[in-house]
């Protein structure tokens, strides 16, 4: 069958909607990109050879460092060569998530005259996953602590080794080195997040243009035509000079034509989204590439893309007054707030944390709360009462908010026969949490225990997360001598639970001048980086508006936010498909 090719006279487009429409058909993928490990990454391909045997070519080609195995798809019968390779970095999944979509897409629609021109025009080699072993610990480097990517000359790692060798093995044409970058960077000047940034790596210092490099632009021309329709404005130049040791610019030099694409970030928080990116932009490269239609493609797009430029924010408060908690007088500032992901099984969870204060109006945020003539102070830390039940209900959870408070701690009956573990798993998993949760014991419990048992059932819950213990409120009953050891040996305190104010809101405690009660609360709890506003914290923070009697005559009327991990809860706002806003706090 001849190759199909396109009139030179006739202008391109690289803009296939069909691949936006069936994509969610098709993704086999999981929802959260880091939840795809090896094992699950092995059971895909398996699972597709034995569905498809004749047309699914998967070959193991060696293993990681850890003895990992690293296998190479291949399809397509087409005399145009492409080599793609994803997750050399171990922490960056979203091309891996991608291909797996793109093996099923392509086995599964077949007949399709897109599928067609591109497995007849071009054979396609892809490596999913070629750091197993930074991937399984969500490590940028692998198992040595080398960064694949630079290890185009050294080649130290047996990765990087194996990746040079299939390259000298299969000489292609065109690679297609995948990968994510910072998702907060923006594009140029124009504060705009980086969706998608495109590299043309170069081949020398001088960063001169030769064919296999004209050639890269074109390609980044296709991606940038084809993913315009959805994030036009949001595309940029990756911001990397000559690097001889690095995989894409030796590509380039050793005669594979390579375009460095890297998954970047989006308002949504929706790394899914970022995955259809990535599966039709590389799509419409290896079809533009079987047709030969990339040759039409102008390489000046590349040229002219803006390069990316400054960070973002995910969250920024401006121009408010803080009292940070730590008995400073109150100051002017601007807050950048951002989270950090990471996958737990299924579920993506997320830790928001103050990461700049000062004057910060140069910069960007994915989202900005006018701070104008408020107070940004910590979140209040509360003692729930004895009786409290697990779980909390949310109009309760929206009563504590409401005064301010964003860490709630509740007294766990040792004596009642429930472990403390399955109460924390069963809050683990309530994607409804919007406060977070401490746990604390009472000795007055241990009264109600045998004596031969008091020790194992104590020290049962202070493994399980108990922050501290609530010093016995009466007396009576004997208590085993170990029980004193073990609370020194797991460096738990003893608290009086009347130290612990939970009648008081910020208003009372601004008219009483106790600006440091919640920083002495998180001390006393051993919660490093809560009861302040310090870079570094985690940003659970209470906004009040200013009245015009000052600081001190703030009413509990004037609570305009409450923030917790970095989330405005307060508010009430819809929340996010399996998003979880507190946390269960645990040693």
């Amino acid at each position: 069958m001849a190759t199909p090719t396109h009139s030179p006279a006739r202008p391109i487009d690289f803009h296939h909607p069909e691949l936006n429409n069936i994509y969610e058909d098709i993704k086999i993928s999981p929802d959260i990109p880091q939840a795809l490990k090896h094992e699950r990454l092995m059971q895909i391909l398996q699972e597709l050879k034995k569905k498809f045997p004749r047309r699914f070519h998967v070959e193991k080609i060696g293993e990681s460092v850890e003895n990992r195995d690293i296998c190479m798809v291949r399809f397509g019968t087409g005399p145009r060569k492409i080599l793609m390779w994803s997750q050399m970095h171990g922490n960056e999944p979203t091309a891996t998530n991608a291909l797996v979509d793109i093996f099923n897409y392509l086995l599964t629609h077949k007949d399709d005259e897109f599928v067609q021109e591109l497995l007849n025009g071009a054979t396609l080699y892809a490596i999913p996953m070629l750091n197993p072993d930074g991937a399984e610990k969500n490590h940028r480097r692998n198992a040595q602590g080398i960064d694949i990517n630079r290890d185009a000359r050294d080649l130290a790692s047996p990765e990087g080794r194996l990746l040079k060798s299939i390259r000298y093995r299969l000489d292609p044409q065109f690679g297609l080195n995948l990968h994510d970058q910072n998702g907060r960077r923006t594009v140029g000047n124009t504060n705009k997040i980086v969706a998608i940034a495109l590299l043309a790596p170069p081949f020398d210092e001088n960063e001169n243009d030769n064919r296999n490099r004209i050639d890269a632009k074109k390609l980044a021309a296709v991606a940038y035509q084809a993913l315009s329709p959805y994030i036009y404005g949001h595309m940029a130049r990756y911001d990397a000079s000559y690097m001889p040791r690095a995989f894409g610019d030796s590509m380039q030099y050793w005669g594979t034509s390579t375009l460095l694409l890297e998954a970047g970030g989006w308002y949504e928080d929706d790394p899914d989204f970022l995955v259809k990116m990535k599966f039709i932009a590389i799509l419409e490269v290896c079809h533009a590439v079987a047709t030969e239609s990339y040759q039409q493609a102008n390489p000046g797009i590349y040229d002219t893309l803006p390069q990316n430029d400054k960070e973002l924010f995910d969250l920024m408060i401006r121009n408010a007054t803080i009292i940070d908690g730590t008995g400073q007088p109150p100051f002017r500032s601007d807050i950048g707030i951002n989270y950090t992901f990471s996958a737990e099984g299924d579920r993506l969870t997320y830790r928001g944390t103050i990461t700049d204060l000062g004057d910060m109006e140069l910069f960007a945020a994915k989202e900005i709360i006018d701070g104008t003539g408020m107070l940004v102070v910590p979140g209040l830390i509360g003692l729930l009462p004895q009786e409290q039940k697990i779980p909390l209900q949310p109009e309760q959870v929206q009563t504590w908010l409401g005064r301010g408070y964003t860490t709630l701690l509740v007294q766990h009956a040792m004596q009642n026969g429930r472990s403390l573990r399955e109460t924390v798993k069963t809050l683990c998993e309530d994607k409804s949490l919007d406060v977070n949760i401490g746990f604390l014991t009472r000795l007055d419990d241990l009264a109600n225990i045998p004596l031969n048992e008091q020790a194992t059932v104590l020290g049962d819950a202070l493994f399980d997360g108990a922050l501290a213990v609530l010093k016995a409120q009466q007396d009576g009953g004997r208590v085993h001598p170990l029980v004193g050891k073990i609370l020194t040996w797991l460096h738990r305190k003893t608290l009086d639970a009347n130290d612990l104010q939970t009648s008081l809101s910020w208003p009372d405690l601004l008219a009483q001048g106790r600006h440091d009660l919640p920083a002495t609360l998180a001390s006393s709890l051993g919660l490093l980086g809560r009861g302040r506003i310090r870079i570094g914290d985690f940003a659970d923070i209470a906004m009040y508006a200013i009245p015009e009697g000052g600081i001190s005559s703030i009413s509990a009327e004037d609570l305009r936010y409450v923030i917790v991990n970095g989330r405005p809860v307060l508010p009430h706002s819809e929340r996010k498909a399996g998003q979880q806003n507190g946390m269960v706090l645990l040693p």
